[in-house]
């Protein structure tokens, strides 16, 4: 969780820095205000794409799929508040640093730009505003809290759509996930003297879709058709170890739900578990010897990630 926070929480600070720093290079000392105002303003959206983003990687990766709202929010919160921080933080080095007479310039220019739409009187008016405003902002600590508040806040906002877009909705699924067990065939592997000749075999004569690993079967699931459920079909080489202690020829991968949960009931039945579980990008596995000491593969997937690396190389 600490890495996504910095990974997408690093880029989103150097997307918002960087575009103001380029702007700020390209105005040669003759900014345009109103223009500035816009970009500012737009890249501190655009920045905001990396807090959707890391919330889909915490619910891909790291909560194999399944995420509430309120793990989502908390997620989008801390990626938001780096981004904050970081251009609070750049604001600071601008007006003190990079370009120190900017408060000077800045109010000036929209003196100027009142006086020329004002009658007189209005203009002193105005004119004691403007200075107020100049005062609050010539402190540098009020100035790092409001462009902190500034992207916080939309950073929030964005945090909000993108834990309302993103969290797993609550199905009858969600609720009987529990009693749940084996939900269907994740793998099939067998041995094999040649795996690439095997493989080429069924390309040509069966039409197989072939990877490194052997195949992949792409299916929608029953209860939830807008999603993808993936098969991997694989050879082995007929001296694998990956099948022991099992004698057997073959392996089945089945897919599982709630896998530590089942571990814990397998182990209280007293079957063979042969590890512990393993978890990886794409789910978590772990390995048992059902009663005739045949090797099982158990898988909790995380299919988006299959969907992502394989789309439009399965076998549908």
């Amino acid at each position: 969780m600490k890495n996504l926070i910095i990974k997408n929480g690093l880029y989103a600070s150097l997307v918002l820095v960087g575009i103001h720093l380029v702007v700020w290079v390209l105005s040669d000392g003759e900014p345009n205000y109103e223009t500035g105002e816009i970009i500012g303003y737009a890249s501190m959206i655009v920045c905001m794409v990396f807090v959707f983003l890391g919330i889909r990687e915490y619910r891909n990766v790291e909560l194999n799929g399944n995420m509430t709202f309120s793990q989502a929010l908390g997620m989008g919160v801390l990626i938001a508040l780096v981004p904050a921080l970081a251009f609070g933080a750049y604001d600071l080095l601008y007006i003190l640093y990079l370009n120190p007479d900017f408060n000077e310039t800045y109010f000036a220019y929209y003196l100027d730009e009142m006086k020329a739409s004002m009658s007189a009187a209005d203009f002193e008016i105005a004119k004691k505003d403007v200075e107020a405003q100049k005062e609050f902002w010539d402190n540098p600590f009020l100035q790092f809290m409001v462009m902190f508040l500034t992207v916080f806040i939309i950073g929030f906002i964005v945090a909000l759509i993108s834990s309302s877009i993103l969290r797993t909705k609550t199905t009858q699924k969600n609720k009987t996930m529990a009693k749940k067990k084996v939900t269907g065939i994740g793998g099939i592997f067998f041995k094999t003297p040649d795996p690439q000749k095997t493989k080429e075999w069924y390309a040509k004569n069966l039409g197989l879709k072939t990877n490194n690993y052997g195949s992949l079967f792409e299916f929608r699931l029953s209860d939830d058709a807008d999603t993808k459920g993936y098969l991997q079909w694989s050879p082995f080489k007929d001296d694998t170890d990956y099948f022991d202690p099992s004698q057997k020829e073959f392996m089945i991968n089945y897919r599982v739900e709630n896998i530590e949960d089942l571990v814990e009931e397998l182990k209280a039945n007293g079957v063979n578990v042969l590890d512990e579980i393993e978890v990886y990008e794409y789910g978590k596995f772990v390995h048992i010897l059902d009663n005739d000491n045949n090797k099982i593969e158990l898988w909790e997937p995380v299919d988006s990630v299959f969907t992502d690396m394989y789309e439009g190389t399965t076998n549908k």
